[in-house]
């Protein structure tokens, strides 16, 4: 499952859970306590969690790092933005195509359709 609020669909450890309390709104952010790296240039890279999920009161927005690829879901568009972790910017998306709903407890069988899905796109 793309948005889960319990075990982490790549790795199954359990979801840290973090409650943001805005003026009209709660966020509630889960994260996984296992990291992955973005890199934004050969020598710089931040460590982030590699699944985290983001609920609003609109819809989740899921992210996954599975190198050398960065995906995020957006549930209420039902859409999936796939980036390269190795350089990651909002303006150099992979591709974009309607939410990826895949087994990421498997990341190899998921990284061999991500790249066929990249080599046809």
């Amino acid at each position: 499952m793309i948005f889960s609020t319990d075990l982490c669909p790549i790795c199954s450890q359990k979801l840290q859970l973090e409650i943001v309390e805005g003026n009209k709104s709660v966020l509630l952010k889960y994260a996984c306590e296992n990291k992955g790296i973005i890199r934004s240039s050969p020598t710089i890279g931040r460590q982030m969690s590699h699944y985290t999920n983001d609920c609003f009161s609109n819809g989740q927005v899921a992210m996954m790092i599975m190198p050398p690829f960065l995906l995020i879901h957006r549930e209420a568009e039902g859409k999936t933005d796939v980036f390269s972790s190795e350089h990651f910017d909002h303006n150099k998306i992979i591709f974009k195509s309607k939410l990826l709903d895949l087994d990421y407890s498997q990341p190899h069988v998921v990284l061999t359709k991500l790249k066929l899905l990249v080599t046809f796109s």
